[in-house]
């Protein structure tokens, strides 16, 4: 089969963006059977999908760092060099990930009669109305956004998203039919991230210090102010805690002021953005991790914590579908209620001290990951949909 992968629009050189490992990992996968062409805006050609395939021709297309001349690109010219493009393309199938490419690969797929297939990692509606932002803007893009999603899901032949909640959040806000939607979950790199002996000793961590860990792109959303908050009571019952933030974001410098507020400098580590793969290496030198994300109607895509599972670690979470669910149904973590700080408190210093739980929990995490939510799975419940358009 030949298949056009449209991803998100992101920015290619940047390895560790979630979107990036989703494509990456799913292109990887659906080649070994397939012919796959996947189109890139970025303008780092060096840089970009770090995939080596004769079944994979990757296709570049203009780009501008200039807003106003994006925009245009992408809503004015991109949709017919998109269909100029596609027309030489024999593939009768295109497979895209929601984003700012989306709305000019629709209507070029639809111009040269090509069955297309969007999945969705969340609502953007959602992600907006968490925002303390009340301007005029923020409306505005939730006016627009409401408009491009409605038009993507009528418009697409299937629509592919990652949990449960998803699905329900498209069919409950845009009335589209729940045989048109199927679930397929995110997953994990079971090969890059798997349990690694003397982590702490090759991150230079004291071996016997205790440490809660998180990893991910720092947005409102992902609820590290939640950890922020239940710190000093951690620490009073263990002083040398040690809490490691990974990645960077825009509520980086909030977080961090906070910390300093809160006289919690000694006890916290932003590393800032890493190389993709030593992110193993991080999560194997933590003993639990976090994934403490505030409600979405529509619930969160699951892949950092695909990945901390992988790892054979166990997790705390809040109360989130999609998240407590899978913790809570195979016994791999503490499921916390949203914004409780006493109770995330407690339950971070309970596991902490119980070595033989986290090693026993860590062991069925894997096992879990290894089983169910690979990406090589995804990518076959993937190829199979393509299949039967």
């Amino acid at each position: 089969m030949k298949i056009i992968v449209i991803p998100s629009g992101g920015d290619y050189s940047k390895k560790s963006v979630a979107a990036v490992i989703h494509t990456t990992e799913i292109v990887k996968h659906l080649s070994k059977s397939n012919k796959i062409t996947i189109f890139l805006n970025t303008s780092d050609r060096d840089a970009v999908l770090p995939i080596r395939s004769s079944s994979v021709a990757i296709k570049y297309i203009p780009y501008s760092k200039n807003p106003l001349f994006r925009f245009i690109i992408r809503y004015a010219f991109l949709p017919f060099y998109f269909g100029f493009l596609f027309r030489k393309i024999e593939s009768k199938v295109m497979y895209a990930r929601f984003g700012a490419l989306t709305f000019s690969s629709l209507i070029a797929a639809k111009l040269t009669n090509k069955k297309y297939v969007v999945e969705l990692n969340g609502l953007k509606i959602d992600e907006l109305e968490l925002l303390e932002d009340r301007s005029i803007l923020r409306y505005f893009k939730i006016f627009v956004i409401k408009i491009l999603e409605k038009f993507t899901y009528v418009l697409s032949d299937k629509i592919i998203a990652v949990t449960e909640g998803i699905k329900e959040g498209i069919h409950r806000q845009y009335n589209i039919s729940l045989s048109k939607i199927d679930v397929v979950p995110n997953g994990a790199n079971i090969d890059l991230f798997r349990p690694i002996d003397n982590a702490k000793e090759k991150l230079n961590l004291e071996k016997d210090i205790k440490i809660v860990g998180f990893t991910g792109t720092l947005y409102a959303w992902q609820g590290v102010d939640f950890l922020i908050q239940a710190a000093p009571e951690i620490i009073k019952k263990i002083p040398d805690v040690k809490f490691i933030i990974v990645g960077d974001g825009e509520e980086r410098g909030n977080l961090e002021k906070r910390i300093q507020q809160l006289n919690l400098k000694d006890n916290f580590l932003f590393t800032g953005a890493i190389e993709y793969a030593k992110v193993p290496v991080y999560i194997n030198a933590f003993d639990i991790c976090v994934s403490l994300k505030k409600p979405l109607k529509s619930g969160y895509s699951t892949l950092k914590l695909y990945e901390y599972l992988a790892c054979g670690k166990p997790v705390i979470t809040t109360e989130t579908p999609g998240l407590s669910d899978l913790i809570e149904k195979n016994n791999i973590g503490i499921s916390v209620d949203q914004g409780a700080i006493p109770e995330l408190s407690n339950a971070i210093v309970s596991l902490l001290n119980n070595t033989t739980l986290i090693k026993e929990m860590g062991r069925r995490a894997r096992a879990v990951v290894e089983e169910k939510y690979s990406w090589r799975a995804s990518a076959g419940k993937i190829e199979d949909i393509l299949k039967d358009l």
